[in-house]
């Protein structure tokens, strides 16, 4: 937590889950070109690889929605507040996801 800024967030979200969003989602696409011209058991083991990734995909997704909802909050911390004060700001985030759906998420896992 020594490290964090206000822009820590924001750059997560450009340099790491952005750039990991888009391989999966390449590679997604790629995966539904192989299912649609393969068949007997590689299909179903190309489309059961495409289910997997896509329940990734998804859960990416809505966890990038909150890590830019956060982003753009711009939060400070303080260190003499302690670990738990400044852990709480990134606990329990509630957002309405594209779906329309209100979804309500942790940032960072919570402490034990």
């Amino acid at each position: 937590m020594h490290r964090y800024n206000s822009d820590t967030l924001a750059r997560i979200n450009a340099k790491y889950f952005l750039p990991e969003s888009t391989r999966m989602k390449n590679e997604l696409e790629e995966l539904n070109g192989k299912v649609a011209h393969s068949e007997g058991c590689e299909k179903l083991k190309y489309e059961k690889e495409r289910q997997n990734l896509v329940a990734a995909y998804n859960e990416a997704i809505e966890y990038g929605q909150v890590l830019d909802h956060m982003a753009n909050r711009y939060i400070s911390i303080d260190l003499d507040d302690g670990v738990k004060e400044n852990y709480a700001k990134f606990q329990g985030i509630e957002i309405v996801t594209d779906g329309g759906s209100k979804v309500k998420k942790d940032l960072l896992a919570p402490l034990k």
